[in-house]
């Protein structure tokens, strides 16, 4: 083989070698980005269930199927896991929310109404969560957080919605109202926003 075919033989086998290299380390990325989500989801979960003080971080991390340690790398301590979990239900919800009012060509606040009492029939545990938030908010990290994620969704819900302050607050309180009441599990008013409707539509432009 003469000396040139060898350079590119060399130059071939180095340039595979990096792509490979890049590839790895791409699906590393992809990878840890995913058992990242599956760590919040495992922690909406059970903070959701159980509180901040309740909940088991090694619970959590049995739940994402992975081990303790790993999981105090991606989160370096229960408290920034439950300031993460927190702004991922808080996500849910918004995403919700724009997805509703998109889709529903009607009053844009029942739309609103509607997307919540389904988020509290399919993802009561992110709803709880918020609940637990409001419980520890004493904590400093925690309260400041929680109070930011709670203005910014009265904001995006007045400018999705297109309301008056007032209704866009008769909503936000008809979702707290139902959120308690899903928390009780009280009989025959699980989810049901009849009542609630009935408060939304009352200030609805004529």
């Amino acid at each position: 083989m003469s000396s040139p075919s060898l350079r590119a033989a060399y130059e071939q086998v180095c340039t595979m070698s990096a792509m490979s290299v890049v590839a790895e380390d791409r699906q590393a990325r992809m990878s840890g980005a995913s058992r990242r989500d599956m760590v919040l989801e495992a922690a909406v979960g059970e903070f959701g269930e159980h509180g901040w003080h309740g909940a088991r971080v090694e619970s959590i991390a049995a739940r994402a199927g992975i081990s303790h340690p790993y999981l105090l790398r991606l989160f370096g301590s229960k408290r920034e896991l439950f300031l993460a979990a927190m702004d991922s239900a808080f996500d849910r919800m918004e995403h919700a929310f724009v997805e509703a009012v998109a889709t529903d060509e009607g009053d844009p606040v029942l739309a609103l109404g509607e997307a919540y009492r389904v988020l509290l029939r399919d993802d009561p545990a992110a709803l709880r969560l918020h609940m637990h938030a409001l419980a520890v908010a004493g904590d400093r990290e925690v309260g400041v957080q929680i109070t930011r994620r709670y203005a910014t969704l009265l904001a995006r819900m007045r400018a999705l919605s297109g309301a008056s302050e007032d209704r866009v607050r008769t909503c936000f309180a008809v979702g707290l109202t139902l959120t308690v009441v899903t928390a009780l599990d009280l009989p025959d008013r699980r989810g049901d926003l009849r009542w609630g409707a009935k408060l939304l539509a009352s200030g609805a432009p004529a």
